[in-house]
């Protein structure tokens, strides 16, 4: 008897522990989004500040948590935005970028938009004094 109720004690702390965990996801996942579009944000603001001359290699995830995101360059307003999930679970969220004059190149020239998934996950940064170009390259 005693057996039994030791069994059922483990299946019922196992079925609570992985309802916990299966709540504190998304929530993760939010987090994890935001700190990844800061990212990408300050790498920014980073290269405008630095001045002429400057040059970065930024890296950054192809998924976060096995989530696909993109990035929009929302240049006249001086923000980009990060986009995640689909329906009623998508996240989006804005960052302000310093107000300059960008030249978009490679991958993300066609549509401002940054799609994580595709091509390589390096942004090349180089401010030549007059414009930030920012490149993905295929």
């Amino acid at each position: 008897m005693y057996t039994a109720i030791f069994i059922f004690m483990v299946v019922v702390a196992f079925v609570a522990s992985s309802y916990i965990q299966n709540a504190e996801l998304p929530i993760r996942q939010t987090n994890l989004i935001k700190q990844a579009g800061g990212e990408f944000s300050s790498a920014i603001n980073l290269a405008v500040t630095a001045g002429k001359g400057f040059k970065y290699s930024f890296t950054f995830p192809k998924t976060i948590l096995e989530r696909d995101y993109q990035i929009l360059f929302d240049t006249s307003n001086s923000r980009l935005i990060i986009v995640s999930g689909e329906g009623s679970n998508t996240f989006t969220y804005a960052y302000p970028i310093n107000a300059y004059t960008y030249k978009l190149e490679g991958c993300i020239a066609s549509n401002n938009k940054l799609q994580a998934s595709e091509c390589k996950n390096t942004l090349e940064l180089y401010n030549d004094g007059n414009s930030l170009t920012i490149k993905q390259s295929s």
